[in-house]
C-alpha cells in the first residue's frame, strides 16, 4: 500500500497544476464528432496494433518500438469508452462487445 501511495504522489506531482477548462474542452471535442467516428478510430488503432504485434515477432530489432505502437489501441479504447458513457444517444452494445473481447 505504501508503494501505491508513493506512486500516486509521484503521478500527481508529475502532472503539474490542474487546468480547470480541460474537461469542458474534452467534452466539446467528443460532442463535435459523431459516435461512429470514435468507433472507426478504435477499429483503426486495433488493426494497427495487431499489425504491429505481428511485425514485432518478425523484426526483432524493432520489436520494442512496434510493441509500443501496438499499445496505442488503448487510446482508441479509452476514447470509445469516454464517448459511450458521455453521450446519451450512443448505443452501448458495440462498446460492450469490444469490452468483452478485450
Amino acid at each position: 500500500m505504501l508503494g501505491l501511495l508513493f506512486l500516486t504522489i509521484g503521478l500527481r506531482a508529475g502532472a503539474g497544476s490542474a487546468h480547470p477548462g480541460m474537461a469542458a474542452r474534452a467534452r466539446r471535442i467528443v460532442m463535435a464528432h459523431p459516435p461512429a467516428t470514435w468507433l472507426r478510430l478504435f477499429l483503426c488503432t486495433w488493426i494497427f496494433g495487431a499489425v504491429c504485434v505481428a511485425m514485432a515477432t518478425q523484426v526483432p530489432g524493432l520489436s520494442q518500438l512496434l510493441l509500443a505502437f501496438a499499445a496505442m489501441k488503448w487510446t482508441g479504447y479509452f476514447m470509445l469508452t469516454y464517448v459511450t458513457f458521455l453521450r446519451p444517444d450512443v448505443k452501448r452494445g458495440p462498446w460492450l462487445a469490444i469490452f468483452l473481447c478485450e
